[in-house]
Parts: structure tokens; sequence; C-alpha cells
């Protein structure tokens, strides 16, 4: 009898002994705050600034834009900018474009439209922004309102040819950039991209006839050679000419 109740006694302080070492053991390897973090209180999240991130590593676009968004204020609390009218907009959004600072520039380009919807520099502008952005619907729609607006600018019809062209919307990318060599017969750019939309639906001898009016204005653009190389070399394969210049378009729009 009494050696049993010595091997229960012993069996009782090695499993007291065993649970304090486990206890221990995740004592040691776990930080403090991970054991009490139900416990401590809640302190939200400041928003970032300039001021903040500099402690951050690496700067995430948070801090990026936390940078930007106290420039802007800084810019538009100058007397420059004061005067709440459609020019003082677009002429701080320009600035800001240019500055980098996507973001207030559109800020600016939709104040200015909704003092003045019949501004086409603000149409633009913001179109021009989302093309940087590679935000394809929303320029579109802002250079379309653009163009109605003003209907002489060929860089409106060109820009609007480039965001139909990144969407594929190829009839209405040809309509455009036709316009815009007519409004300018100088723009090889807008002469390589209407040869561009052509190969794109298989059309090689329209599109040779745009890309070589291209080279005839610039003799070194180069881009415009290599498509013009690209077309005749497949003229007469039109199926792999449209495969080759999808290739080419998902290079040139894609997002980075």
């Amino acid at each position: 009898m009494r050696n049993m109740r010595t091997r229960a006694t012993s069996r009782a302080s090695f499993r007291r002994q065993a649970i304090f070492l486990i206890f221990f053991t995740i004592w040691i390897v776990t930080p403090p705050n991970a054991i009490f973090s139900e416990f401590l209180p809640f302190v939200p999240t400041a928003p970032l600034s300039p001021e903040t991130c500099s402690a951050h590593a690496p700067v995430t676009n948070e801090c990026v834009e936390a940078g930007l968004r106290t420039r802007r204020e800084k810019l538009r609390a100058e007397a420059a900018f004061q005067a709440d009218t459609p020019a003082t907009h677009v002429k701080l959004a320009d600035l800001l474009n240019q500055q980098g600072d996507p973001n207030g520039a559109i800020e600016e380009y939709r104040a200015a439209i909704q003092l003045d919807p019949g501004l086409a520099d603000a149409f633009r502008g913001l179109g021009a922004v989302y093309l940087d952005q590679h935000e394809w619907k929303k320029a579109e729609h802002a250079l379309e309102q653009a163009a109605h607006l003003d209907s002489e600018n060929s860089q409106i019809r060109y820009w609007l040819g480039r965001a139909l062209l990144a969407q594929q919307k190829f009839l209405e990318a040809r309509q455009a950039l036709k316009t815009a060599t007519k409004l300018n017969p100088n723009d090889a750019e807008a002469f390589s991209d209407l040869g561009l939309s052509f190969m794109a639906q298989g059309q090689s001898r329209d599109a040779i006839n745009a890309l070589q009016q291209a080279i005839r204005l610039r003799p070194d653009y180069s881009e415009a050679h290599s498509r013009l190389e690209l077309a005749n070399a497949l003229k007469l394969n039109k199926d792999q000419l449209v495969h080759e210049t999808a290739k080419i378009l998902q290079i040139l729009f894609r997002r980075e």
C-alpha cells in the first residue's frame, strides 16, 4: 500500500513538472505582447504623415501620398492659387501633374469642371492624367468630352485614339487617329498609331500607307520602321499579323 501511494505521488509530481516545463518553454519563446495582446487597450492607428513615414522602411505608397498631400496643401495656400476659379484650378492641376502628384491634379481638374462643365482644358488635362495612370476607360470619357468641347484640337484626338487602342476598340481608335492626322498632317506619332490600328485588324495595305507617312515625317522614327517591317513581312498572312500586333499592343499598354 505504501509503495502504491509512493508511485502515485511520484506520477503526480512528474505531471506537475511536465506542465511547468511546457509553460516555461512557451513563456521563453513567445513575446510578452503576443501573450497579453488580447488584454492590451486598443490604440487607433494615426493617419500617416511625412514625419511618421520617415521611420518606415521601405517607403510605402501611403507614405508617398502623405508627402504629396502635404506639398499639395502648401501650394493651395499660396496667394497665386487662392481664387476659386476654373482657370486657377486648372493652373494648379497642371503644376501638380508636372510635379508627379496625379491625385492632386485629378482633384483640381474636377474642381475646375464643377465650376465650369464646358472647360475643355480641364477635361483634356484630366484625360491626360488618366492616360498616364493607365485608367483607359476614364481617359476615354474625359477625352471624348474634351474633343466635343474643342473639336479642332489634334492632340486631344490623338490621346483619345491611344485610350481606345489600349482597350482594343480599333474602329473607334482609327476614327480618332484619322481625325488627329487631318487636324495635324505633320503628326508622325498619330500616323504610326493609325497604322497600328490597321495592323490590329489585319489590314496591311492601309497600315503600310499610314506607317510610310509617319516615316516620311520622321525618317528616324524607329518604332514606325519596326511596325512597317512587320506589316510588309506579314501582308499575305492576315491572322499572323493580327497575332503579332496583339503582342505589340500588350507590351505598349501593359500596366507597370
